[in-house]
């Protein structure tokens, strides 16, 4: 198989990871949210709490999953994954306490992990040595599963009841992207990455501005080093504030939609849309990444979130001071 060709696919497993990973707990949970308040006596709060301990058990777990993957390799990390998404939702079928309820979404945060950003990262970083950019974009484009995960778990509660379609949906994730992952997905190209990329290192300087080229370092930063500088913090800030905010969304979005009036099917649909659009992003995002400095892009994507949710707030006030 060509180089290019076998690059790709893996970019292709990789968002066969995100997809059956985190996207497919963001896509869902707000749609059993619902089910849940009617079927079972448990509180909001308790169920919310649920999906709160997922968030920050996901995040906690970047430090622990990253060198799993320096140690295991990014394939046996992501495969081990797969196996525990299928698990872990199978047992959400079987829980009768919101306690346990909470606890097993709070694990399912480790799984992500283990099928996230990290070992996707740690791939495309091996396997490319320039468009590293693009790729990321395109493998972590998986939110595209949005579009449907949303609506077919609702198809599924209302076929099954929400126990049953916990075990569907879970078992059919694992074992697909465990057959995904060992089709498509290599640790290491052939050769050493630093081999790789002095071979590419003609083609990245090609392909890359000059302009751009100063936002690179020369060298790599160790964890330590990267900890001592600003940007580090200032990036995990940014991420953490943007994820905050994006969380309550897709918490509370269907029971939200249900409580203003909208059918179930459309407030799955809706959310779907949420988590699906962010592709066009993505991909965009990651080719201009690769041809613009990276601290003046990174500025303008900031500028961008902060006039949305701006303007999500000023439509929100709008609303209610209207029907006041």
């Amino acid at each position: 198989m060509p180089e290019t060709a076998r690059r790709w696919l893996v970019v292709a497993g990789c968002f066969m990871s995100v997809l059956t990973g985190p996207v497919l707990v963001a896509s869902t949970f707000s749609v059993f949210f619902a089910t849940l308040l009617q079927s079972e006596r448990w509180s909001r709060v308790g169920i919310a709490f649920a999906y709160s301990l997922y968030i920050v058990i996901y995040g906690l777990s970047g430090p622990v999953v990253g060198p799993w993957c320096e140690r295991f390799g990014p394939k046996r990390v992501v495969l081990g994954g797969a196996a525990l998404i299928a698990g872990g939702f199978a047992l959400l079928g079987l829980t009768r306490e919101v306690w346990q309820f909470c606890v097993l979404y709070g694990l399912l945060g480790v799984t992500a992990g283990m099928t996230g950003i990290v070992p996707l990262a740690t791939l495309v970083f091996r396997w490319f040595a320039s468009n590293r950019g693009l790729a990321i974009g395109v493998a972590s484009s998986g939110t595209l599963g949005g579009l449907f995960l949303s609506p077919l778990a609702y198809f599924l509660i209302e076929q099954l009841g929400w126990r049953r379609a916990y075990a569907v949906l879970g078992i059919g994730a694992g074992l697909l992207l465990f057959a995904t992952i060992l089709a498509t997905v290599g640790d290491t190209p052939e050769g050493t990455a630093r081999e790789r990329a002095s071979a590419q290192s003609g083609e990245a300087e090609e392909t890359r501005p000059k302009s751009a080229a100063r936002d690179y370092t020369s060298s790599d930063l160790t964890l330590r080093e990267a900890m001592g500088t600003p940007p580090f913090w200032l990036l995990t800030a940014s991420g953490f504030l943007f994820l905050s905010a994006l969380t309550g969304i897709l918490a509370h979005a269907v029971p939200l939609a249900l409580d203003r009036g909208l059918a179930r099917s459309l407030a799955a649909l809706s959310l779907g849309m949420i988590v699906g659009v962010g592709p066009a992003g993505r991909v965009g995002l990651g080719y201009m990444a690769d041809r613009y400095p990276a601290r003046k892009f990174w500025c303008g994507v900031l500028s961008c979130r902060v006039w949305l949710f701006s303007s999500c707030y000023a439509e929100r006030e709008q609303h209610f001071s209207g029907r006041l």
